[in-house]
């Protein structure tokens, strides 16, 4: 073998050994890749589970925060302030609006849980596991597979807990901002007319 050949073979080993050595690389950074995204689709699974936890709690202690603020309103209107109207609407009408922020934060948690309900799910179909279900429609039809049978009244079982929460909030709304307006015109038509005379 001449030194040319021998050269030319020895680079040829070269490029094939590099070639080699990145390829190499190459499957070690992709293993490395694919390790590191699983690791962070687990822990935003894990990150949504406990959102969904937290949110799950804020929805249930809204309405309890809405219908003591209620009492305390109508407590405060009729118990304390009595003769004058105006206030007493002003009080009631601040009362309807604070339990409307209540009620908006009650939609806003509710679409946020959702959002996690649904990540959870397709991380879960991701990875091939078995889904736990977060819609009444879709526990009623897992637990029915399973045999399982409830010892509860089967129309409660069908309502939706978060439907039921949000119109009980949103009549406290109505009823403090109606019975808010209704004191407030009348404590202007006192004032209007009493003034005027």
């Amino acid at each position: 073998m001449s030194d040319e050949e021998e050269e030319e073979m020895i680079r040829q080993f070269l490029i094939l050994h590099q070639f080699l050595m990145l390829h190499q690389y190459d499957e070690e950074k992709e293993m490395e890749e694919e390790m590191i995204r699983q690791f962070l689709i687990l822990h935003q699974y894990d990150r949504a589970a406990d959102d969904y936890r937290m949110y799950d709690q804020a929805i249930w202690q809204i309405p309890s925060v809405s219908i003591t603020i209620t009492s305390v309103v109508f407590a405060v209107a009729f118990g304390f302030i009595k003769t004058n109207y105006v206030i007493m609407g002003t009080v009631l009408i601040l009362g309807g609006i604070f339990d409307l922020t209540l009620l908006i934060a009650l939609s806003k948690h509710r679409l946020f849980q959702d959002a996690r309900a649904h990540l959870m799910d397709k991380i879960e179909k991701e990875f091939g596991i078995g889904n736990i279900p977060t819609d009444t429609k879709k526990v009623l039809d897992f637990l029915k597979e399973r045999g399982h049978k409830h010892l509860s009244i089967e129309w409660f079982r069908r309502r939706r807990g978060f439907t039921w929460l949000f119109w009980t909030n949103f009549i406290l709304f109505i009823a403090l901002f109606a019975i808010g307006i209704y004191y407030f015109s009348i404590g202007i038509y006192y004032f209007i007319y009493y003034f005027v005379h």
